[in-house]
């Protein structure tokens, strides 16, 4: 692994660890990739960590036009994006906490 595959490692395991402590939430990895599921119903499929840049796309139905403003986000291809998914690319300058929604708490 290269010095920048390692950056994006933390925001990739917060946003997975956010995903994990949704009540009822289970990961699967239909397509050897993770998939985060509700009742099984899928809300955040993930690439391997290992893999640079690293992403993920993610169902966002109350603050995908958010999203939708950072940089590092599109709306989610094959129709996707008109239902809520936004997909996030994360390379060595995506700010992991900007990701994760820290920034400029403490």
């Amino acid at each position: 692994m290269t010095r920048s595959s390692k950056s994006h490692r933390p925001a990739a395991l917060a946003l997975e660890a956010i995903a994990l402590a949704w009540p009822e939430t289970t990961l699967e990895k239909p397509w050897g990739h993770p998939a985060y599921k509700v009742r099984g119903k899928a809300f955040m499929f993930a690439g391997n960590h290992d893999q640079m840049p690293w992403s993920c796309s993610l169902k966002l139905p109350l603050t995908h036009a958010f999203a939708l403003g950072l940089p590092f986000c599109t709306p989610t291809g094959y129709g996707l994006g008109k239902s809520g998914w936004v997909s996030c690319t994360f390379g060595p300058d995506v700010d992991g906490d900007v990701v994760i929604g820290t920034k400029g708490t403490t």
